[in-house]
C-alpha cells in the first residue's frame, strides 16, 4: 500500500493455470502458469516491486526460492 501511495509502480505476477486467470484477476497482473516464468524471467523488471500472489502461497514461496539474485524486490500476497 506505501508503495502505491507514494505513487512507485508494482509489477503484479498472477501464478495461477491460466483458466484462473481468465475467470477473474487484480487489472494489470501478468499471469505465469506452472513454471512457466522460467521462461519469460526477462518480463520480470529490476526497478520495481514484484508482487507475486497465487491461492495458497506456495508457487510464491518456490518462484521467490529460485529466482534470480539480482531481481530483490518480492512481495508475496496468498
Amino acid at each position: 500500500e506505501r508503495y502505491l501511495d507514494e505513487g512507485r509502480e508494482i509489477f503484479l505476477a498472477d501464478l495461477r493455470e491460466r483458466r484462473d486467470y481468465e475467470m477473474g484477476h487484480i487489472c494489470g497482473a501478468i499471469n505465469f502458469p506452472g513454471d512457466s516464468w522460467r521462461l519469460r524471467i526477462s518480463e520480470f523488471p529490476r526497478d520495481r516491486l514484484i508482487v507475486l500472489y497465487c491461492y495458497s502461497g506456495c508457487r510464491c514461496k518456490n518462484l521467490s526460492c529460485d529466482f534470480p539474485p539480482e531481481h530483490p524486490n518480492f512481495l508475496m500476497q496468498d
